[in-house]
């Protein structure tokens, strides 16, 4: 590995850990972006000195969030991982898979769950909570909005 890949990968699995990830994780993601073809689990296991069992965990994660794609080539039982080069395309693909899988229904669900317990005799902490859920729904419908904007914004970035 020349000097420039690790430097690169150490300093941006250090800004994914301090994001949330763990180190495993932030330097799988960045090995296999910087890799410009696929990588088998034994060779991502070789770069990073874990064991096979702990590459698979972690791939099992990372391509569960949609950030690697599992890959399978005919004649060998090996499974190997890539990940997309285009952070516009990435991006836009998680944001697009958070809007359909958790902002939508949740803008959906909220209303409704709202007025059905509307006028419902409830204890004081009862009424703090529905608060906290109306308040929810009101931050959420807001975050719908931009991330409409943001993905008519992220459109015209991948033309």
């Amino acid at each position: 590995m020349h000097a420039f890949e690790k430097e690169f990968i150490d300093f941006e699995a250090e800004v994914g850990k301090n994001a949330g990830m763990d180190p495993l994780a932030s330097k799988l993601f960045m090995i296999l972006f910087l890799e410009p073809t696929e990588l088998s689990m034994e060779d991502l296991a070789e770069r990073t000195g874990y064991s096979l069992a702990s590459i698979h965990n972690k791939m099992k994660l990372l391509e569960k969030v949609g950030h690697v794609k599992k890959i399978r080539k005919p004649g060998t039982k090996k499974v190997f991982y890539f990940m997309e080069k285009d952070m516009i395309k990435t991006f836009s693909e998680i944001m697009e898979s958070t809007y359909h899988l958790r902002i939508k229904p949740t803008v959906a669900f909220l209303p409704q769950l709202i007025e059905k317990y509307r006028g419902a005799k409830l204890t004081d902490v009862e009424r703090q909570k529905m608060e906290i859920i109306k308040r929810y729904n009101s931050q959420l419908s807001k975050v719908e909005k931009v991330m409409e904007k943001l993905h008519k914004e992220f459109s015209c970035l991948e033309c």
